[in-house]
């Protein structure tokens, strides 16, 4: 009887196992299914809805002005990506994805070079980059290569480049915004003078603000270009003519805009000053050295770190971590003279520690002697000229370091902000476009020489001495017990 018992225990308890087993394996089917069942609808949704980005600078998350450009879009754009099977750019790729999912006039199609190797033909007769792109609006079309959308820099340890950030998002929605409103300004550079040579860089900032860039000798033509938004003279070594000079202040009549970027050493460019002087800005002969060591940088007192100064071309600017830097700058004079003509506004100066050496060639110490001039000095200044209800500007600029590509880097791109928010200012059109690249790298961050000073000191000393007391009161301790 009592072996009976234990059977039937023993069948009640598997009977209940089996039943407890059949649930558990029915809910796992159950939640096997939900979760593929959730996958496929997510595959489904479209890219804004179906994946996060985590990435710090929001690689694939499109800006708010992207957002706002695609909203008013009113006609069918197609993005063509031409991209070899198994070798797309991951950021660019899921970037482009963002542009179809957030507006229903953008189509996104792949074209792969190898399958459809007569595709580009009707756009190009050069062979495209993998990973390019074709942006087109109707019978205009804008090809983008991959390299455009990428900034990169050169270590000269390695002797090898890297990339450093992604520009792809600028780039595409400035050619998007470019094609719906078929406008194309230019900013020209002029030639002819010994001017500076722009890296690729800056050209790359003008052309996000929708502006187009192309040189300009004016011994080759009668006048300015009537597309011509922005005038860069940028370090000239040699005067402008007279008929240059001519020229450029007939385009300045009708609304120009010119920025100039000068060499320290003008004394020999009597033009080149007038144009200046004919917007109320002086020029005086010497370099500028910084006094405040917080105000430069590798520990050289010529590597200015001036202040920005709040305006309506640098508002953006000021009170951020926007640093700018201007080596081997001379004093520019404001002339205004307080009349409804002119307006100066000083954009960049020096602290009240600055001094000015004029005698270069005799110079003994970088140092402030008795004889050097000390006070504020203004290295950028802007002038706005209003006459016969036509206004034109003139920004002026007295370091030709400010273009530099090393130079920039070493402020951390401050320098070309500083000269695309003033463009950004006296452009001012309906498409303008001011997204920032994305960092792929870590950002440097510009430190003053007396900061060097400040950590180096800390490290060197101050946290060796605290181990070593530290070290020394738990001796002590040990030893007492």
């Amino acid at each position: 009887m009592s072996e009976n018992k234990n059977i039937n225990s023993s069948k009640a308890t598997k009977k209940k196992f089996f039943k407890k087993g059949l649930g558990s394996f029915t809910l796992s089917i159950i939640a096997i299914a939900a979760v593929v069942a959730v996958n496929i609808f997510a595959v489904k949704l479209p890219a804004k809805y179906n994946s996060v980005d985590i990435s710090d600078q929001k690689l694939y998350t499109l800006t708010e002005r992207t957002l706002a450009i695609l909203e008013k879009l009113n006609e069918d754009v197609t993005l063509y990506y031409i991209s070899k099977d198994n070798s797309t750019d991951d950021i660019l790729a899921k970037t482009l994805k963002q542009y179809e999912a957030h507006c229903s006039h953008i189509k996104l199609e792949y074209k792969d070079p190898e399958l459809n190797p007569t595709f580009t033909e009707k756009y190009t007769s050069d062979a495209l980059a993998n990973n390019s792109i074709i942006v087109e609006y109707g019978e205009n079309y804008k090809i983008i290569n991959n390299a455009d959308m990428y900034s990169t820099n050169y270590d000269y340890n390695t002797g090898q480049e890297y990339v450093t950030a992604f520009d792809g998002e600028g780039i595409i929605t400035s050619a998007i915004a470019q094609l719906a409103t078929g406008n194309m300004p230019f900013a020209y550079f002029l030639v002819g003078h010994d001017e500076l040579q722009i890296g690729d860089d800056l050209r790359k900032a003008l052309v996000k603000e929708n502006l187009g860039v192309n040189e300009l000798n004016l011994v080759t033509v009668d006048q300015v270009p009537s597309d011509c938004r922005v005038l860069f003279i940028a370090g000239p070594a040699k005067d402008l003519s007279a008929e240059d000079l001519k020229k450029i202040e007939d385009y300045m009549a009708t609304g120009g805009n010119v920025i100039t970027v000068s060499y320290y050493d003008t004394s020999e460019m009597p033009n080149y000053k007038k144009l200046l002087e004919d917007y109320a800005i002086g020029v005086r002969d010497g370099v500028i050295f910084e006094g405040d060591t917080s105000r430069y940088m590798a520990q050289n007192p010529i590597y200015i770190i001036p202040e920005i100064n709040n305006s309506d071309f640098t508002a953006e600017l000021v009170g951020g971590t926007n640093y700018v830097m201007t080596p081997r700058a001379f004093p520019l004079v404001n002339n205004d003279k307080d009349d409804d003509e002119f307006y100066v506004v000083e954009l960049l100066s020096t602290s009240d520690q600055a001094y000015l050496k004029t005698d270069l060639e005799n110079m003994e110490t970088y140092e402030k002697t008795e004889n050097d001039e000390s006070g504020t000095f203004n290295v950028a200044l802007s002038s706005t000229k209003t006459s016969d209800d036509v206004t034109s500007n003139l920004i002026a600029i007295s370091s030709e370091g400010i273009t530099d590509p090393s130079v920039n880097s070493a402020v951390a791109g401050g320098n070309y902000n500083f000269i695309m928010s003033i463009v950004s200012k006296l452009v001012e059109h309906e498409t303008i476009i001011s997204i920032p690249e994305k960092s792929i790298t870590y950002n440097s961050v510009p430190i003053s020489s007396d900061k060097v000073i400040f950590w180096r000191n800390i490290t060197m000393f101050i946290v060796p001495i605290v181990f070593i007391l530290a070290g020394g009161i738990v001796w002590l301790r040990r030893r007492k017990r």
